[in-house]
Protein backbone atom coordinates (compact mmCIF):
# COMPACT_ATOMS: atom_id res chain seq x y z
CA UNK A 1 0.00 0.00 0.00
CA UNK A 2 2.82 2.42 0.79
CA UNK A 3 4.47 1.73 -2.55
CA UNK A 4 1.18 2.47 -4.40
CA UNK A 5 0.88 5.77 -2.61
CA UNK A 6 4.47 6.66 -3.44
CA UNK A 7 3.90 5.82 -7.11
CA UNK A 8 1.15 8.46 -7.46
CA UNK A 9 2.09 11.47 -9.66
CA UNK A 10 3.09 14.63 -7.84
CA UNK A 11 3.93 18.13 -9.07
CA UNK A 12 7.64 18.49 -9.40
CA UNK A 13 9.36 20.93 -7.14
CA UNK A 14 11.50 23.85 -8.18
CA UNK A 15 14.43 22.16 -6.59
CA UNK A 16 14.61 19.74 -9.48
CA UNK A 17 15.42 20.50 -13.12
CA UNK A 18 12.22 18.79 -14.09
CA UNK A 19 10.20 21.13 -11.90
CA UNK A 20 12.01 24.22 -13.16
CA UNK A 21 11.35 23.32 -16.81
CA UNK A 22 7.78 22.43 -16.04
CA UNK A 23 6.94 25.70 -14.31
CA UNK A 24 8.81 27.71 -16.93
CA UNK A 25 6.76 26.07 -19.70
CA UNK A 26 3.58 26.63 -17.70
CA UNK A 27 4.34 30.35 -17.31
CA UNK A 28 5.11 30.67 -21.03
CA UNK A 29 1.83 28.96 -21.91
CA UNK A 30 -0.08 31.31 -19.62
CA UNK A 31 1.67 34.33 -21.12
CA UNK A 32 0.88 33.13 -24.65
CA UNK A 33 -2.74 32.52 -23.71
CA UNK A 34 -2.95 36.01 -22.18
CA UNK A 35 -1.42 37.58 -25.31
CA UNK A 36 -3.79 35.59 -27.51
CA UNK A 37 -6.79 36.72 -25.45
CA UNK A 38 -5.69 40.37 -25.51
CA UNK A 39 -5.08 40.14 -29.26
CA UNK A 40 -8.48 38.59 -29.81
CA UNK A 41 -10.17 41.35 -27.83
CA UNK A 42 -8.20 43.98 -29.75
CA UNK A 43 -9.20 42.44 -33.07
CA UNK A 44 -12.84 42.33 -31.99
CA UNK A 45 -12.76 45.94 -30.82
CA UNK A 46 -10.89 47.17 -33.88
CA UNK A 47 -13.10 45.23 -36.25
CA UNK A 48 -16.20 46.59 -34.54
CA UNK A 49 -14.89 50.15 -34.78
CA UNK A 50 -13.96 49.67 -38.43
CA UNK A 51 -17.41 48.31 -39.21
CA UNK A 52 -19.00 51.26 -37.41
CA UNK A 53 -16.76 53.70 -39.31
CA UNK A 54 -17.58 52.05 -42.62
CA UNK A 55 -21.29 52.16 -41.89
CA UNK A 56 -21.08 55.75 -40.68
CA UNK A 57 -19.09 56.80 -43.73
CA UNK A 58 -21.62 55.15 -46.05
CA UNK A 59 -24.43 56.88 -44.17
CA UNK A 60 -22.67 60.24 -44.42
CA UNK A 61 -22.06 59.77 -48.15
CA UNK A 62 -25.77 59.09 -48.68
CA UNK A 63 -26.70 62.17 -46.67
CA UNK A 64 -24.22 64.32 -48.60
CA UNK A 65 -25.57 63.07 -51.94
CA UNK A 66 -29.11 63.87 -50.80
CA UNK A 67 -28.06 67.36 -49.67
CA UNK A 68 -26.25 68.05 -52.93
CA UNK A 69 -29.41 67.07 -54.77
CA UNK A 70 -31.37 69.49 -52.58
CA UNK A 71 -28.91 72.24 -53.51
CA UNK A 72 -29.41 71.43 -57.19
CA UNK A 73 -33.17 71.63 -56.63
CA UNK A 74 -32.69 75.02 -54.96
CA UNK A 75 -30.73 76.14 -58.01
CA UNK A 76 -33.67 75.23 -60.24
CA UNK A 77 -36.10 76.98 -57.91
CA UNK A 78 -33.97 80.15 -58.01
CA UNK A 79 -33.91 80.04 -61.81
CA UNK A 80 -37.69 79.80 -61.91
CA UNK A 81 -37.94 82.53 -59.29
CA UNK A 82 -35.93 84.86 -61.52
CA UNK A 83 -38.30 84.22 -64.43
CA UNK A 84 -41.49 84.24 -62.34
CA UNK A 85 -40.78 86.05 -59.04
CA UNK A 86 -44.25 85.54 -57.61
CA UNK A 87 -44.52 81.81 -58.33
CA UNK A 88 -42.55 80.66 -55.28
CA UNK A 89 -42.53 82.33 -51.89
CA UNK A 90 -39.19 83.81 -50.88
CA UNK A 91 -39.76 82.74 -47.28
CA UNK A 92 -40.23 79.15 -48.45
CA UNK A 93 -36.87 79.26 -50.24
CA UNK A 94 -35.19 80.74 -47.17
CA UNK A 95 -36.74 78.02 -45.01
CA UNK A 96 -35.38 75.31 -47.32
CA UNK A 97 -31.92 76.92 -47.25
CA UNK A 98 -31.94 77.05 -43.45
CA UNK A 99 -32.99 73.40 -43.34
CA UNK A 100 -30.15 72.43 -45.70
CA UNK A 101 -27.65 74.43 -43.64
CA UNK A 102 -28.77 72.64 -40.46
CA UNK A 103 -28.44 69.25 -42.16
CA UNK A 104 -24.94 70.07 -43.42
CA UNK A 105 -23.96 71.17 -39.92
CA UNK A 106 -25.21 67.84 -38.53
CA UNK A 107 -23.21 65.93 -41.14
CA UNK A 108 -20.15 68.01 -40.26
CA UNK A 109 -20.51 66.93 -36.62
CA UNK A 110 -20.63 63.30 -37.74
CA UNK A 111 -17.46 63.86 -39.74
CA UNK A 112 -15.82 65.19 -36.61
CA UNK A 113 -16.71 61.94 -34.86
CA UNK A 114 -15.48 59.91 -37.81
CA UNK A 115 -11.74 59.45 -37.40
CA UNK A 116 -11.40 62.72 -35.51
CA UNK A 117 -12.49 64.75 -38.52
CA UNK A 118 -9.62 63.40 -40.58
CA UNK A 119 -11.72 62.17 -43.48
CA UNK A 120 -10.68 64.93 -45.85
CA UNK A 121 -12.35 63.31 -48.85
CA UNK A 122 -15.79 63.79 -47.37
CA UNK A 123 -14.90 67.01 -45.58
CA UNK A 124 -14.21 68.63 -48.95
CA UNK A 125 -17.85 68.16 -49.92
CA UNK A 126 -19.18 69.94 -46.84
CA UNK A 127 -17.93 73.55 -46.76
CA UNK A 128 -20.27 74.51 -43.92
CA UNK A 129 -18.63 77.90 -43.50
CA UNK A 130 -19.37 78.74 -47.14
CA UNK A 131 -23.01 77.70 -46.81
CA UNK A 132 -23.72 80.71 -44.63
CA UNK A 133 -22.24 83.05 -47.26
CA UNK A 134 -24.20 81.19 -49.93
CA UNK A 135 -27.41 81.67 -47.96
CA UNK A 136 -26.69 85.40 -47.54
CA UNK A 137 -26.10 85.76 -51.28
CA UNK A 138 -29.38 84.01 -52.05
CA UNK A 139 -31.18 86.25 -49.55
CA UNK A 140 -29.78 89.26 -51.39
CA UNK A 141 -30.80 87.69 -54.69
CA UNK A 142 -34.35 87.14 -53.45
CA UNK A 143 -34.52 90.76 -52.34
CA UNK A 144 -33.41 91.97 -55.77
CA UNK A 145 -35.51 89.52 -57.77
CA UNK A 146 -38.59 90.42 -55.75
CA UNK A 147 -38.31 94.10 -56.68
CA UNK A 148 -38.68 94.95 -60.37
CA UNK A 149 -36.97 98.30 -59.86
CA UNK A 150 -33.86 96.62 -58.47
CA UNK A 151 -34.04 93.75 -60.95
CA UNK A 152 -34.31 95.97 -64.03
CA UNK A 153 -32.50 99.33 -63.74
CA UNK A 154 -34.39 100.54 -66.82
CA UNK A 155 -37.63 100.45 -64.84
CA UNK A 156 -36.00 102.49 -62.08
CA UNK A 157 -34.87 105.11 -64.59
CA UNK A 158 -38.35 105.26 -66.10
CA UNK A 159 -40.12 105.66 -62.76
CA UNK A 160 -37.71 108.03 -61.03
CA UNK A 161 -36.40 110.11 -63.92
CA UNK A 162 -38.32 109.84 -67.18
CA UNK A 163 -41.90 109.89 -65.91
CA UNK A 164 -41.52 112.94 -63.63
CA UNK A 165 -39.75 114.90 -66.36
CA UNK A 166 -42.26 113.73 -68.93
CA UNK A 167 -45.09 114.85 -66.67
CA UNK A 168 -43.52 118.32 -66.42
CA UNK A 169 -43.15 118.53 -70.19
CA UNK A 170 -46.73 117.40 -70.80
CA UNK A 171 -48.07 119.89 -68.26
CA UNK A 172 -46.08 122.66 -69.92
CA UNK A 173 -47.40 121.71 -73.35
CA UNK A 174 -50.95 121.58 -71.99
CA UNK A 175 -50.49 125.04 -70.49
CA UNK A 176 -49.17 126.47 -73.74
CA UNK A 177 -51.94 124.78 -75.69
CA UNK A 178 -54.55 126.23 -73.36
CA UNK A 179 -53.18 129.73 -73.87
CA UNK A 180 -53.11 129.29 -77.65
CA UNK A 181 -56.76 128.21 -77.68
CA UNK A 182 -57.72 131.52 -76.09
CA UNK A 183 -55.94 133.43 -78.83
CA UNK A 184 -57.70 133.98 -82.10
CA UNK A 185 -54.66 133.40 -84.31
CA UNK A 186 -53.21 130.48 -82.33
CA UNK A 187 -55.20 127.60 -83.78
CA UNK A 188 -52.43 126.44 -86.13
CA UNK A 189 -49.83 126.65 -83.39
CA UNK A 190 -52.16 124.85 -80.99
CA UNK A 191 -52.38 121.92 -83.39
CA UNK A 192 -48.58 121.69 -83.49
CA UNK A 193 -48.42 121.77 -79.71
CA UNK A 194 -50.91 118.93 -79.33
CA UNK A 195 -49.11 117.01 -82.04
CA UNK A 196 -45.83 117.47 -80.18
CA UNK A 197 -47.56 116.38 -76.96
CA UNK A 198 -48.88 113.24 -78.64
CA UNK A 199 -45.45 112.48 -80.12
CA UNK A 200 -43.75 112.90 -76.77
CA UNK A 201 -46.30 110.71 -74.99
CA UNK A 202 -45.99 108.13 -77.74
CA UNK A 203 -42.20 108.12 -77.34
CA UNK A 204 -42.52 107.57 -73.60
CA UNK A 205 -44.96 104.70 -74.14
CA UNK A 206 -42.62 103.15 -76.69
CA UNK A 207 -39.84 103.14 -74.10
CA UNK A 208 -42.16 101.62 -71.48
CA UNK A 209 -43.26 98.88 -73.85
CA UNK A 210 -39.67 98.24 -74.95
CA UNK A 211 -38.48 97.72 -71.38
CA UNK A 212 -41.49 95.59 -70.45
CA UNK A 213 -41.33 93.40 -73.56
CA UNK A 214 -37.55 93.11 -73.43
CA UNK A 215 -37.68 91.44 -70.02
CA UNK A 216 -41.12 89.85 -70.44
CA UNK A 217 -42.28 91.42 -67.21
CA UNK A 218 -44.51 94.35 -66.30
CA UNK A 219 -44.66 93.88 -62.56
CA UNK A 220 -44.11 91.40 -59.76
CA UNK A 221 -47.87 91.49 -59.18
CA UNK A 222 -49.85 90.10 -62.16
CA UNK A 223 -52.78 92.48 -61.60
CA UNK A 224 -50.48 95.48 -61.43
CA UNK A 225 -48.67 94.18 -64.49
CA UNK A 226 -51.91 94.04 -66.48
CA UNK A 227 -52.86 97.54 -65.30
CA UNK A 228 -49.45 98.87 -66.33
CA UNK A 229 -49.78 97.20 -69.71
CA UNK A 230 -53.23 98.69 -70.29
CA UNK A 231 -52.00 102.12 -69.23
CA UNK A 232 -49.03 101.88 -71.59
CA UNK A 233 -51.31 100.95 -74.47
CA UNK A 234 -53.72 103.79 -73.61
CA UNK A 235 -50.82 106.23 -73.51
CA UNK A 236 -49.54 104.89 -76.80
CA UNK A 237 -52.91 105.25 -78.50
Amino acid sequence: MSRNRESKWRLPTLASYQGQYFYMALVLIMVLVAFAWVGLQYVKTTSGEQILRINMRAEIEEEVDALLQELRDIQGVLGNHLIEPGKRSGSDIRHRLQDIENKFAAVSVKLGELNGGGDQQLQAFIPVAKLSDFKNEITSFLHISGNSILRFPGIYIIQTDMRPKSRVILEALDGIGGEMVQRKNGSDFTHLIYQARHTWQQLQSEVNLLVANRFSVFSDNPEMGIDDGVRNIDDYL
